[in-house]
């Protein structure tokens, strides 16, 4: 004890107690830092789609986008890393219908592979909730209609055990001749290009069609289903059919990569022949563009090998995650509010 003590005093006079025992005190929380450090990179770590693939939370702490770069995959990463699997692929799992598609999958095959086009949060919202789940595969596919991506697509195709399609501009009106040009490019064109090849591999495709194909039907008390006409006019008619040929001419060259002009440049000129402004297609389409583009995917996927292509007319889908100024929420918030309802004479068959 008195040697300690001795040892202390002389301590004393060389250094200054008070930098020293801040000195120690910076040591000691560096230490647990450092420490800190080591656990995490073990333990708190962000799923990948796979349980045994995991992001750095070092990483995917710094911005939004980089959270979600940790849970949604590139498609030549998913190649890598998920080579052996074999899903089904929803092409639209963002919206309304794909989430709740997709929650479904989960719960009863157990795993789905979805395609987005962004890796932002903030445009997942309807799939984020789902993110974490290991056996769902989340693929930023970007702009498909890009020569580059293509093939990399083909090769997530394959991985696919059924196809479920319903991916599409919803918009009912043409807002200018180019708004017409993305909704064809993105819509029949994109539907031609993943029939086709669908249909080399030999993998179903579910399509999600709609039932506003019938919109035009001008007696409203009439029941429409399957085989009940579609109210196009012979101009439109003649239009799809000649259309539907050129369409698919163009998807193989552009699987092929022998394509001489983009999409958008081959979707113009094939808009062209009918008209070069908003107000012209508008007089030729009186159906609409959402209504047409519908028509030409069913097209593609009724070509396929008899069992090989299912297309799926739905009518008024309602539930959650629907946007809040389609008919059922209306009718909801007005009773809710006490507000009137006033219901039209129309007669409509409503999907949950």
């Amino acid at each position: 004890g008195l040697f300690f003590v001795e040892v202390m005093s002389k301590f004393n006079k060389v250094f200054n107690p008070k930098i020293l025992a801040i000195t120690i005190s910076m040591a000691f929380l560096f230490t647990q830092m450092l420490y800190a450090c080591h656990i995490s990179k073990y333990s708190l770590r962000i799923p990948v789609g796979h349980r045994n693939i995991y992001e750095d939370i070092s990483k995917v702490m710094e911005t939004s986008k980089e959270r979600t770069e940790g849970r949604v995959l590139s498609i030549k990463n998913f190649l890598e890393l998920h080579n052996n699997i074999k899903a089904p692929l929803v092409i639209g799992a963002t919206g309304f219908i794909g989430s709740n598609l997709v929650d479904e999958l989960l719960k009863k095959d157990g795993k789905a592979i979805v395609v987005t086009r962004s890796k932002d949060l903030n445009k997942l919202t309807n799939i984020k909730h789902n993110l974490r789940n290991e056996n769902l595969y989340a693929v930023n596919i970007g702009e498909l209609l890009e020569q580059g991506k293509l093939k990399a697509f083909e090769e997530l195709i394959k991985h696919s055990s059924v196809i479920y399609h319903m991916a599409a501009r919803s918009s009912t009106r043409i807002s200018s001749f180019e708004d017409a040009v993305e909704t064809f490019s993105t819509s029949s064109l994109m539907t031609a290009i993943i029939c086709a090849i669908a249909k080399k591999y030999k993998i179903k495709v579910i399509f999600i069609s709609s039932a506003f194909i019938y919109n035009r039907v001008k007696d409203k008390n009439i029941p429409v289903n399957e085989e009940t006409p579609l109210p196009v006019t012979q101009k439109t008619s003649n239009w799809i059919n000649l259309s539907v040929p050129a369409l698919a001419g163009y998807a193989d060259d552009f699987i092929l990569g022998t394509a001489n002009e983009r999409p958008s440049e081959f979707m113009e000129k094939l808009l062209n022949k009918i008209g070069t402004t908003k107000e012209e297609l508008e007089a030729f389409l009186p159906e609409g563009i959402y209504a047409i583009s519908k028509i030409l995917g069913e097209k593609f996927v009724r070509e396929l090998e008899p069992g090989y292509g299912v297309v799926l007319r739905l009518t008024n889908v309602y539930g959650s995650r629907q946007k809040e100024d389609t008919v059922i929420p209306i009718f909801i918030h007005s009773l809710i509010t006490g507000k009137n309802i006033s219901p039209s004479n129309d007669t409509r068959n409503f999907i949950y």
